[in-house]
């Protein structure tokens, strides 16, 4: 090996000018990162910890609903606790099932964002991101905060009826949801 008369050159093999920059070692590090739909709703929201990480679990459909229950072949409940009208999927308990539709109903009607109802076939990590959309720049980390905050109290109603035999009406879930949420806004 010869060694040259020129000076060396270094040369960053992560920019097309060979020249290094935080940007372009920031850019590599994130290089072939999947986007998950909601993880700017959730992880950008002010909820506790904990309920993020819940809802985390129940974005990536790994709550322990009938149809998870199924097909590990556990006991589970033949038909979701919250309506007894279909069988329990997250997505379902969470968004689609009668009894959550109106819990929401009565959460965006506060906002004066009831006509974001979810539908009997809306699905959750569609309609989270178009009705965080439509709320103001300014409320959204709130907002999305309030959606955790639904979300996870809807699965605690869920267990409540599952395990202690015990279940509420929609109105006394949503003035559970509202009396939370102030808690939250407090401690924030």
């Amino acid at each position: 090996m010869e060694l040259e008369a020129h000076p060396d050159r270094f040369r960053w093999r992560l920019s097309s000018d060979g020249k290094f920059s935080a940007r372009s070692t920031y850019d590599c590090f994130f290089f072939g990162r999947e986007h998950f739909p909601c993880a700017d709703e959730l992880w950008g929201s002010w909820a506790p910890l904990e309920i993020k990480i819940f809802v985390w679990l129940a974005l990536h459909n790994r709550l322990w609903t009938a149809d998870r229950l199924a097909r590990r072949n556990l006991q589970h409940p033949p038909q979701c606790p919250l309506c007894c009208q279909e069988e329990e999927t997250a997505n379902h308990m969470l968004l689609q099932c009668s009894y959550s539709r109106e819990v929401w109903y009565k959460v965006l009607l506060d906002r004066r964002l009831h006509r974001f109802t979810p539908q009997a076939d809306s699905m959750l990590l569609e309609w989270w991101p178009s009705i965080s959309a439509a709320v103001t720049a300014s409320n959204r980390k709130e907002f999305n905060a309030l959606v955790c905050c639904v979300l996870r109290l809807t699965w605690l109603e869920r267990n409540s009826r599952v395990f202690d035999k015990v279940a509420v009406l929609p109105s006394i879930l949503t003035k559970r949801v509202k009396e939370e949420f102030a808690v939250w806004k407090e401690a924030r």
